[in-house]
């Protein structure tokens, strides 16, 4: 029970996390004009992972709030990929109802 405690926590951070930085990319925010460079860069569809859509994100920031973190208190194991795909699909329910609340 406490593991399931914990990876809620941690999704519930992960999701302010991603909320945070989608908020940074907006109009009139201080990570606007990158955003737009990503935008003109890669396309709008491409875009969308990295600044443009707060369930894409999910994805993109989801693996960089993860792993580094796990691995840092638990080293890799074969188990954390199965955890890792399950917290993509939950952080994109948290970041949603994050980011529609906000």
């Amino acid at each position: 029970m406490e593991k399931v405690v914990t990876f809620l926590l941690f999704v519930l951070v992960q999701g302010l996390f991603i909320v945070g930085v989608k908020s940074c990319f907006e109009e009139g925010m201080i990570l606007e004009k990158p955003a737009l460079w990503v935008k003109r860069k890669l396309g709008p569809y491409w875009s969308k992972p990295f600044v443009g859509c707060i369930r894409c994100m999910s994805s993109v920031y989801g693996f960089i709030t993860y792993w580094p973190a796990v691995i840092f208190v638990y080293g890799f194991d074969v188990w954390q990929i199965p955890v890792f795909i399950v917290d993509v699909f939950v952080l994109v329910y948290v970041t949603w109802f994050l980011y529609k609340k906000q």
